[in-house]
């Protein structure tokens, strides 16, 4: 839930900085709450927004995501959704976390061209680290809140209608969770020419090392 407030605090002083609503860009604001969960009419109109002072435009868009939210964990039950977040944390944390690492050692290669420039490698390599790993976090709270108001879990919820399993997919096509994720399956590894060591990244893509991956 604080990671909902922050990234819907996050949009809205992007669209809402200025003090003079007339200067207040309401219609790609919109769209972005849009794509995180459906807005109620007196959110989503920007005749009505105008009228309306900054603050009190936050206050209400968080208010109705926590009731909304609120509302979800009901039809699944505490217990479920502890576990849908949990799934969804765990998959956009594992999918984004490879990509820092790839990141950092890419960074740990190069970083010592910064020396030509008068400039030690080691204080470059802590400040462009850090920005990594801030946004690498930004990524992934995105992502999260991006997903977490889409899934839908299969089963009987509290009203004992029966509930569709995964990610809610309005538009017919990709799931919400595969969007975020993309196809993540493996790919097959056949032998080749070259021998891949134990302990270097399996050639199939998944980030991890070959011997926990398909030459386990």
């Amino acid at each position: 839930q604080s990671m909902v407030d922050r990234e819907l605090s996050d949009v809205l002083s992007r669209y809402l900085d200025d003090k003079a609503p007339e200067n207040w860009d309401l219609d790609p604001m919109l769209g972005e709450l849009e794509s995180i969960f459906l807005l109620p009419d007196g959110l989503s109109d920007p005749d009505s927004l105008v009228q309306i002072d900054s603050e009190e435009i936050e206050r209400r868009v968080l208010e109705y995501a926590r009731e909304l939210y609120d509302e979800q964990e009901a039809s699944l039950t505490p217990e479920l959704m502890r576990s849908v977040e949990r799934e969804v944390m765990l998959r956009i944390i594992d999918g984004h976390w490879v990509q820092h690492l790839t990141g950092m050692e890419n960074l740990r290669q190069g970083i010592g061209l910064y020396a030509y420039g008068q400039r030690d490698p080691l204080v470059m390599y802590k400040k462009e680290g850090r920005e990594k790993f801030d946004d690498l976090l930004a990524r992934i709270q995105y992502d999260i809140v991006h997903t977490i108001y889409h899934v839908n879990v299969g089963g009987t919820g509290n009203d004992g209608k029966s509930r569709r399993a995964g990610p809610k997919s309005p538009n017919g096509g990709q799931s919400v969770m595969t969007r975020v994720m993309g196809n993540r399956s493996r790919e097959p590894v056949t032998a080749g020419a070259q021998k891949v060591g134990r302990n270097e990244q399996c050639p199939c893509g998944s980030g991890k090392k070959y011997k926990r991956c398909h030459g386990a």
